[in-house]
């Protein structure tokens, strides 16, 4: 027995149904269910296929951090590509299809490629396709690449707002450390903006049994009340997507398929980083079978949707809080097996869906797995603001280091995993006091089995296995960044969210080096896919770039100029009636010959004054303009004058 409906659980409200299909099948979900959690529900284990094997995947995750379920969805006779089933909220009416997979998740054609898989190692197009010619194999490559479809038909309905806002703090994640420290700032007097990507506060708190003696849900009421009382604002549905220069920070608000994105280009005084922490996989043979996922994934579905992943669950983990985790499953009816995740070989049985794990020789009998080799704290905005990390041997994670005054880490995403140490960080954070210190957590490292017979995955979506990472290894691409590209591990929608420890793990195994030793990889933003309605907004054509004009256009239309746009200026491209070839021929001809003008009413120049003009333009510029020759460019250098040729 798979998925499971636990009656009047969850925050969902079950007196609303919701109708919707999955492949071209129907089902149904209630009001509040993503996607995912609605299939889930229903038993569903196959939600899509992998990017390069067509391997069948299932949810692994119950939030942005899930690099399986992606689908396309139809809504309302508008078509959206590439959706997270995990944080797709369902509406009435979707037409939900499985990606990479045709005619369906459970059953796709292409799947046979994964017979192949022998001979489509990492770097197998770099090598294979350069000869005779790369351009031979291109369009044979480029059909079969990608994940969802794009439908030609684009929908122009929806203009995005971009709003340039400021406050004195602003707190992203609305968990327990988060709705802790909005409270304390907006109590202190200062101007309070909390954010969070769910459409419910409270976070990781509805996966406890309670918070300072209250029901979770009373407990996020009275906070909530408490900061709207004291003049905070609460934006729900709300992602921190990047930090970019300046302090400026990118807040996406997605209330959902057919509503219009908000952007917001926050700048804040002080910013408090409370966005929690991951499950990490653990690498084994077949742990890439549905049915299998995060620890944490198990048990959100279960407080947030009412949902019961499985009936026999195995868990595989290192970590030392699953007590009130265990007691939740049980209390919903599921049968629990506690598997020792230092088990030197461990293999999952099954196949489209796991039957079973096999670990030290015993065989047990589970229809899910939920796992988890550890908690990765989500820091990818600290590391845009240029934060540095630190390696704790502890919790077998990196955690924030040296970074920005302006802005701190804290609760899960500081590697504070209890509540009541990450709820006093809160206090201090938001009265700018020194952080209490981290208390006892500590957790079994996780090797990879490099002895295991079969394959291990390090990235789900892309495919990457344990053995993937060793021809890196042997190939000597044995930077971290070399290894991202060489093998794909933590590209597109993952960013490194939940491969990028197992795979840095590997490499470290493989060199016989610890993880701090191999490093890790670059996060950029966007921290999770975005619409790009999001980014377009109300400036787009003219708007976005207004069409200037020379003071002189009426005297050259007058002689019957052809005008174009360069730069954004209206200017004349040739003079006459005849055709663009014939004309310049003609000009060209009558500058050599005689003379010719040219309206430079468009230039300009920028005077640069004062000490650092040097550095200033230097810093503008792309290349070092301050050791360039008189002469050799636009620029007139003076011993504290700039002059910038337009």
């Amino acid at each position: 027995m798979s998925g499971v409906r636990i009656k009047e659980a969850g925050l969902i409200d079950q007196s609303k149904p919701i109708k919707f299909t999955f492949d071209g099948k129907t089902y149904r979900g209630f009001e509040g269910d993503t996607v995912a959690s609605a299939l889930l529900a229903t038993g569903l284990r196959v939600f899509a296929r992998s990017f390069k094997y067509h391997r069948p995947r299932g949810v692994w995750g119950a939030w942005s951090d899930d690099p399986n379920a992606i689908v396309d969805i139809a809504l309302n006779g508008i078509s959206y590509p590439n959706c997270q089933a995990t944080t797709t909220a369902l509406a009435e009416g979707m037409e939900v299809r499985s990606i990479n997979a045709w005619p369906s998740a459970e059953r796709d054609v292409k799947g046979i490629l994964d017979l192949a898989h022998r001979f489509l190692p990492a770097g197998f197009y770099y090598k294979m396709f350069m000869w005779p010619d790369w351009h031979l194999f291109e369009p044979m490559i480029r059909k079969m690449a990608g994940l969802g479809t794009l439908e030609r038909e684009v929908s122009d309905q929806f203009q995005a707002s971009i709003l340039h806002e400021h406050c004195d703090t602003l707190v992203v994640g609305g968990g327990p450390a988060g709705l802790t420290a909005a409270r304390v700032a907006a109590e202190a007097g200062k101007s309070v903006t909390l954010i969070d990507d769910h459409a419910e506060l409270g976070g990781s708190l509805f996966r406890m049994a309670n918070a300072s003696g209250l029901n979770a849900s009373d407990w996020v009421a009275e906070q909530t009340v408490a900061i709207q009382t004291a003049g905070g604002r609460i934006l729900t549905a709300t992602t921190a997507i990047g930090v970019y220069d300046h302090r400026m920070m990118s807040l996406v608000t997605d209330r959902g398929l057919g509503t219009a994105p908000i952007m917001r280009k926050m700048r804040a005084d002080h910013v408090i980083i409370a966005t929690g922490a991951i499950d990490r996989p653990v690498t084994f043979v077949n742990n890439d079978r549905p049915g299998i996922m995060s620890v944490d994934a198990g048990i959100e579905y279960l407080a947030r949707y009412g949902v019961r992943a499985g009936g026999k669950i195995a868990i595989l983990t290192n970590r030392p809080d699953m007590a009130a985790n265990l007691a939740q499953l049980e209390a919903a009816g599921a049968s629990i097996t506690v598997v020792d995740a230092a088990t030197v070989h461990i293999q999952a049985t099954g196949t489209k869906s796991v039957t079973g794990l096999v670990a030290g020789g015993k065989t047990i009998s589970c229809d899910t797995v939920l796992a988890s080799a550890g908690q990765t704290p989500l820091i990818h905005l600290w590391r845009h603001a240029g934060g540095k990390l630190a390696w704790d041997e502890d919790r077998q994670t990196f955690i924030p280091s040296e970074g920005p005054n302006w802005m701190r880490v804290i609760g899960a995403a500081a590697g504070k995993f209890d509540f009541d140490v990450a709820v006093q960080e809160a206090t201090t954070a938001a009265l700018k006091a020194p952080a209490p210190p981290r208390s006892i957590y500590k957790v079994t490292p996780l090797k990879p089995d490099l002895t295991g017979k079969g394959r291990q995955w390090i990235d789900l979506q892309h495919d990457v296995t344990l053995k993937d990472v060793a021809l890196a290894h042997r190939e000597n691409m044995v930077s971290v960044e070399h290894l991202k590209r060489y093998t794909t591990l933590g590209m597109a929608g993952d960013q490194g969210k939940t491969s990028n420890i197992a795979g840095l793990s590997a490499m470290a195994e493989l060199k016989g080096q610890s993880i701090p030793e191999v490093g890790t990889t670059t996060f950029r933003p966007p921290f999770v896919p975005v619409p790009l309605e999001a980014y377009r907004g109300a400036k787009r054509d003219r708007q976005m770039a207004p069409l200037k004009r020379l003071a002189l256009e009426p005297e050259h239309r007058a002689l019957d100029a052809a005008m174009g746009e360069y730069g954004g200026w209206l200017r004349p491209a040739w003079y006459g009636g005849d055709d663009e070839k014939t004309a310049v021929v003609r000009e060209c001809k009558i500058a050599r010959e005689a003379a010719a003008i040219m309206d430079g009413s468009a230039l300009g120049a920028i005077e640069v004054i004062g000490p650092d003009a040097r550095d200033f333009v230097n810093f503008v510029y792309y290349n070092t303009m301050s050791n360039l020759k008189p002469g050799r460019d636009p620029l007139r250098l003076h011993a504290e004058r700039v002059r910038v040729g337009l």
